[in-house]
């Protein structure tokens, strides 16, 4: 007789431990015989996690019981809180069980290890000159099931996407951020971390493959007032090719580092002999590209010099610096 089991993992999986069966019944008639597993003795098998493979099943010898008598009738039944069964039998004999997953098993979410009580009772069919019905006829096995772990499981970051700041005058070499991604499965404990950029981006940035520290690749790589923010993203890869990607935004801060720009009008004429705080007709403005810049204006008089009958006079002459100190 040979029979299909079709295993079921309900929602709530509980590990049975420590889960003993009893030695019963060696014989119960003249022409049966049932052969106990021995004490400690389990019979296991191997089937990998995520099996959608239904057809394939797990087979499963289990030499539980030898019976020559007609009347007697072998079922299946089951002690284990953890799995729900059902049972197809053939009309050939055997003692072979075929296991079904209707259920994904994960290696990495779930117990890696299954136990259970196969029990088999003898359902006695009497007849009119021999035999009784006798519920206790049974004998019991422990089935052990290990998932296999493979390479199913997809990176992950952390979060679903990045941001950081750093000054525009950040220098080569200097560390920007660690954007490190992780995998379940056991093989794929260190990933591939690469940078997705523009042609642009892939110049000033790098990354480093194992930890996902982002550095400075270039001097003078930043600028807040041409280029700002810095839009990347940050692949993780595992050993089978699997992959997964987030955004990284890198905001810079504006520093104080370009110089103002002058800008003067037309040539500005004063009659002579003005009075002090005469105002002059100009036109002098000045500005600067950083944000945080406070410009304030005044008369470099060290850089100053006057013209007298097209020849140049500089400050350091007393009598000509007496004379256009006036301005202010």
């Amino acid at each position: 007789m040979r029979s299909v089991l079709r295993i079921s993992l309900i929602y709530f999986i509980l590990l049975i431990v420590g889960v003993n069966c009893d030695d019963v019944i060696v014989a119960i008639n003249e022409n049966v015989t049932v052969t106990p597993n021995e004490a400690g003795t389990f019979y296991t098998v191997s089937m990998k996690e995520n099996n959608h493979d239904f057809e394939a099943g797990v087979q499963v010898l289990l030499p539980l019981f030898k019976i020559v008598d007609a009347n007697i009738e072998p079922t299946i039944s089951f002690v284990s809180s953890s799995f729900q069964y059902s049972v197809l039998k053939t009309k050939e004999e055997t003692s072979s069980y075929i296991f079904y997953a209707t259920q994904s098993f994960d290696y990495e979410t779930q117990p890696s290890q299954y136990l259970f009580n196969v029990q088999l009772n003898l359902n006695y069919t009497p007849s009119l000159t021999r035999g009784v019905l006798n519920p206790d006829w049974k004998d019991c096995a422990l089935v052990e099931i290990n998932l296999i772990d493979y390479n199913d499981e997809l990176p992950e970051f952390k979060e679903t996407e990045y941001y950081v700041s750093i000054n525009e005058t950040a220098k080569k070499g200097e560390f920007i951020v660690q954007i490190l991604a992780t995998d379940l499965d056991a093989e794929d404990k260190i990933l591939e971390h690469s940078l997705l950029t523009s042609a642009y981006a892939s110049q000033i940035l790098e990354i480093e493959s194992d930890t996902g520290n982002i550095y400075v690749s270039a001097d003078n790589a930043f600028d807040y007032d041409t280029v700002n923010p810095i839009f990347v993203q940050v692949r993780a890869t595992d050993k089978v090719g699997h992959t997964a990607t987030v955004p990284l935004t890198i905001n810079l801060i504006d520093v104080n580092n370009k110089a103002p720009t002058i800008s003067v009008g037309d040539p500005i004429n004063v009659d002579e002999n003005q009075q002090p705080g005469t105002a002059l007709n100009s036109s002098i403005t000045a500005s600067d590209m950083d944000t945080t810049a406070e410009l304030s204006a005044e008369i470099d008089w060290d850089a100053s010099y006057v013209m007298k009958n097209s020849r140049r006079l500089d400050m350091d002459n007393d009598t000509i610096s007496q004379q256009v100190k006036f301005l202010d």
